[in-house]
């Protein structure tokens, strides 16, 4: 387990599926890519009202 991973454990508390994704053979946090990690939890909220 690396610092990437305990990054993703941290997101997917937060964000539930929403924080994480899956990149070129290893998870990178999505609020990593993300200025406003309140735009992570709108996109997950958006994915749970479809």
């Amino acid at each position: 387990m690396n610092a990437n991973d305990h990054q993703n454990i941290r997101g997917f508390i937060k964000f539930g599926w929403a924080g994480i994704s899956f990149e070129g053979g290893s998870f990178v946090s999505r609020s990593e890519k993300l200025e406003n990690p309140r735009e992570a939890l709108a996109a997950m909220n958006q994915g749970l009202l479809k």
